[in-house]
């Protein structure tokens, strides 16, 4: 079981409380004026990724857990902050995907298909490196080693 979780503000200190310790979290922030990418820990079984965007500003609000073969994907309209949660009226959206009793072999040209844009999301989120150093338990190399 592991989450992605991303926001456009987001208070670690308050969020962290939420989650089991043991719990790998990916952390997708939003980058600083420059829009770099990077990928650090945080904390420990949390990796805080950054995509590359242009001018280092965007609004995500994604949250996405994997627990015993299924997909959780939870859209909500709050930041992950503490007074967006108490002071704010928000709305949660929260679908549970199943896993698929046997594979489909997949097309490469067809692009418009869920897994397809699962997997471009996850990729320009810059989730795909993090994931890795989360899996294979590595120190994250610093900005300047990357």
């Amino acid at each position: 079981m592991f989450a992605i979780i991303s926001s456009y503000s987001t208070s670690v200190s308050w969020i962290y409380e939420f989650f089991d310790p043991r719990m790998p979290v990916i952390m997708v922030a939003q980058p600083d004026s420059s829009g770099q990418a990077r990928i650090k820990n945080i904390l420990p079984n949390w990796v805080v990724t950054v995509p590359f965007l242009r001018n280092g500003h965007e609004c995500q609000h994604m949250k996405i857990f994997y627990e015993t073969g299924r997909l959780r994907v939870v859209m909500s309209t709050a930041n992950l902050i503490d007074y967006d949660w108490r002071d704010v009226e928000n709305a949660v959206w929260l679908q549970d995907i199943p896993s698929r009793i046997q594979c489909n072999p997949h097309d490469p040209k067809i692009t418009d298909d869920f897994p397809s844009i699962m997997q471009h999301v996850l990729r320009a989120a810059n989730v795909r490196d993090a994931l890795t150093i989360m899996l294979t338990h590595e120190v994250c190399p610093s900005p300047s080693q990357r």
